[in-house]
């Protein structure tokens, strides 16, 4: 068996060695951090805007209840006054305006949600869409 003497300068080289490799390993600790980080604050992000769109499509189905009920009203109201002219026009285009602002709620919605999963798609995968 033959005995491997050390050197100063073969010490001096394995102390560099360990610097060195204790400022990578620090480096990718923070890179780490910093992604972690960065993760956290965009999945607050996605249920902030997933919460908003169930918010919307919320509304947009209360007011297609309510449009519905003026649609009925007017129409009840019709038949049950047969003498009178028909005063169910303004009620009617209330409801037709509420239909429509339900369903701009709606594609707003669905949007966001289309969104998200491209910028999800894109973070999760740079080559994606490489800029």
């Amino acid at each position: 068996m033959t005995s491997v003497e050390s050197t100063p300068a073969d010490a001096n080289r394995r102390d560099r060695d360990a610097d060195e490799r204790e400022t990578a390993l620090d480096a990718r600790e923070t890179r780490t951090q910093a992604r972690e980080i960065d993760q956290a604050n965009r999945q607050h992000d996605t249920e902030k805007i997933l919460a908003d769109a169930g918010q919307r499509d919320h509304d947009a189905d209360a007011r297609d209840v309510i449009s519905a009920t003026r649609d009925r009203a007017a129409d009840l109201e019709a038949f049950l006054n047969q003498d009178d002219p028909y005063p169910g026009h303004g009620q009617r285009r209330a409801a037709a305006q509420d239909r429509s602002e339900a369903r701009n709620d709606r594609e707003a919605a669905a949007n966001d949600r289309i969104e998200l999963t491209e910028d999800t798609t894109e973070a999760d995968n740079p080559s994606v869409n490489p800029q």
